[in-house]
């Protein structure tokens, strides 16, 4: 009793034990290059207590073999979800950045199957969150202070000078002198003529 010919396979040749098939023979199958196999490689041709032989499985078949993507590294200041150093086509990676970093670029990338297999895209960037960057705000203050700084001490000499200046020449610092002289105020009256002077008497010639 034989099993019948289960055939030949595309992209992919067949080695056999027996020519006939005939119970207990055996038929091997291979791809060629740059194919994978897929299903069972040995196939054996076994008797049924009725019925005809027949054979342990199907015939297998030869499927274009992808090479698999490289990762494509951990970006400065993240890290990546299952890391591995190769991944096949259909498989993705994702990202992530550390706290204080944003993440610029595409979070998760999946390999393309190809010749050879390609991501979707670059790998993305971890960069220094700008709202948070201590250094942005402590550069603002010390330009305020470099600033307000010079100008106050401007103002503090300029008060300085003028009041020394005031000072030497005598004055306040409003114009005034320091000291009021006043002459004395004489009130002459009436009684202090000496023609009115009490008795004194006068003479005086009237003709007519």
């Amino acid at each position: 009793m034989t099993c019948a010919d289960p055939g030949e396979i595309t992209n992919g040749h067949r080695t056999t034990s027996d020519a006939g098939f005939p119970v207990g023979s055996h038929v091997q199958y291979r791809c060629l290059p740059g194919y994978s196999l897929e299903g069972a490689a040995v196939l054996t041709c076994y008797s049924r207590d009725t019925g005809t032989p027949k054979w342990s499985d199907r015939v297998p078949k030869c499927a274009l073999k992808y090479e698999p993507c490289l990762n494509p590294g951990v970006p400065e200041n993240g890290y990546q979800t299952l890391y591995k150093h190769h991944y096949q086509a259909g498989e993705s990676l994702r990202f992530f950045c550390y706290e204080g970093f944003e993440l610029i670029g595409e979070v998760t990338i999946t390999c393309v199957p190809g010749h050879p297999s390609q991501w979707t895209s670059q790998p993305p960037l971890c960069k220094v969150t700008q709202t948070t960057d201590p250094s942005r705000q402590l550069e603002g203050g010390n330009l305020a202070l470099a600033i307000l700084l010079p100008l106050g001490l401007v103002l503090v000499l300029g008060c300085g000078v003028y009041i020394y200046y005031t000072k030497l020449q005598g004055k306040s610092l409003f114009g005034f002198s320091g000291s009021h002289s006043y002459s004395p105020i004489t009130v002459e009256s009436d009684f202090s003529n000496p023609l009115y002077e009490a008795g004194d008497t006068r003479e005086y010639e009237v003709s007519i």
